[in-house]
């Protein structure tokens, strides 16, 4: 009677081993497909705020793929976190280009609520460039005019200056609105 309860122990423990290999390959299979929507997921036409909230939405699905001996570790938790930063960069519109770069080469990275807030304030100046019809040159620091057409304006030249720099006295920190 015991030999028997020792063997359906162990047939029960053996089943419980091979389940939780299972629910580890599933989970596992799960990451990589998450890993995959976020990798090919862009911003596109989609403001900051709502795009914040797509990739946090996945951020949340990949966290329950995790096993719980991660999620105690501190240094998983840095570790991630730049992890979960560079993804949410990358799949910036390149609007954002110069913002990506300069926060790409601080070190150590800022935390994604401050960047969020940055990205935040980036997508107001564009959108109040956007209004003033100020085009972007391949820098995207230095805005260019819109072009006119020559028949108004052929004795006249356009020139370049830098986002910070005044049009009239040409000092840098000084502009006109």
């Amino acid at each position: 009677m015991r030999e028997q309860k020792d063997v359906k122990y162990e047939r029960t423990k053996g089943g419980l081993r091979s389940s939780t290999k299972v629910i580890h390959s599933i989970k596992f299979c799960k990451a990589i497909s998450i890993e995959e929507y976020i990798q090919a997921f862009h911003q596109k036409n989609i403001i900051i705020q709502d795009f914040y909230y797509v990739m946090t939405d996945f951020w949340d699905q990949l966290a329950l793929t995790e096993s719980t001996e991660l999620k105690i570790c501190g240094a998983y938790f840095a570790c991630r976190e730049q992890q979960l930063l560079v993804q949410l960069l990358t799949a910036l519109r390149r609007d954002f280009e110069g913002l990506r770069v300069s926060i790409l080469h601080r070190s150590p990275l800022s935390s994604i609520d401050s960047i969020i807030n940055k990205l935040l304030t980036e997508e107001i100046h564009l959108q109040s460039y956007s209004k003033k019809k100020i085009i972007y040159t391949s820098n995207p620091f230095v805005p260019a005019l819109p072009s006119k057409s020559l028949s108004n304006n052929q004795n006249k030249h356009y020139i370049r200056v830098a986002f910070d720099e005044c049009s009239f006295c040409k000092h840098k920190g000084r502009w006109k609105v």
